[in-house]
């Protein structure tokens, strides 16, 4: 099977949800259609398939219920599209990848690596009031899912501190490179 998972992780405020919007296309964001069954998840004109749906102020996965993991492994391993996406915290964990990966569908994640204090900055400038210890630990979260690819033919680190449209154009190129 040379199907593929892209999933987008980083800490909040990274640019995460900015750089699939700009990866996707404005013209596709605009375009979409949402399906809910098993679960939401957004098909846009190009056949790209999100996991989640668009939604202020967070959108992705965390649009979606938190026991949605099993659902979406079992998703996963029957549709069949070259290549879905995904991003947020929902489901950014080594279980659900490795599950994934079990099922046959290859795995990209795609890591926006900005400092702590960038994320911050950016998640307070649009409106973000987070609880700190929850932030720390989505920070670890991270930080723990990079140590264990880092190395790996799996993990892809862009530059969070770039500028949005040049990491929305390179999480592109990578989406464009695995659908062949």
């Amino acid at each position: 099977m040379n199907d593929w998972l892209v999933y987008v992780i980083g800490y909040p405020g990274c640019g995460k949800t900015t750089a699939m919007r700009k990866a996707i296309g404005w013209d596709d964001i605009l375009d979409q259609e949402v399906e809910n069954k098993p679960f939401a998840h957004t098909i846009y004109p190009s056949g790209l398939v999100e996991i989640g749906k668009a939604r202020e102020p967070y959108g992705g996965t965390d649009t979606l219920a938190l026991n949605v993991q099993p659902a979406v492994v079992k998703w996963l391993a029957e549709i069949d599209v070259p290549v879905v996406v995904g991003e947020g915290d929902r489901l950014a964990n080594k279980k659900f990848f490795d599950s994934v990966a079990n099922k046959g569908r290859h795995l990209a994640i795609v890591h926006i690596k900005c400092s702590e204090l960038i994320a911050r900055k950016r998640a307070w400038e649009r409106g973000s009031r987070f609880n700190e210890s929850w932030l720390k630990g989505r920070i670890s979260k991270v930080d723990s899912l990079v140590e264990w690819y880092e190395g790996t033919d799996v993990l892809h680190t862009l530059d969070g501190g770039a500028n949005p449209v040049h990491i929305g154009n390179e999480l592109k190129s990578i989406i464009e490179g695995l659908n062949g």
